[in-house]
């Protein structure tokens, strides 16, 4: 049998357990509107997917601006 003291102690343990999960889902409610608004995305798969496809249209004209550069400078010795 656990006494009063530990009881009260466990007590505390799970009220502040529901405290951060409260916490975490406000800010996971917060983080699903940004997204959202931001992105036009309904979860964090469909941002994920989202913004792998950015990185990749960013690489492509880093690409494609580099070969310009680099015809740029062929062309004019530079």
């Amino acid at each position: 049998m656990k006494t009063k003291q530990q009881l009260l102690d466990l007590k505390e343990k799970v009220m502040d357990a529901k405290t951060t999960v409260d916490k975490l889902t406000g800010q996971e409610t917060v983080f699903l509107k940004q997204i959202k608004d931001n992105f036009d995305c309904d979860d964090i798969e469909s941002a994920r997917r989202k913004s792998k496809a950015m990185i990749r249209k960013i690489n492509n004209y880093n690409t494609q601006i580099s070969e310009s550069i680099e015809e740029l400078e062929e062309k004019y010795n530079i």
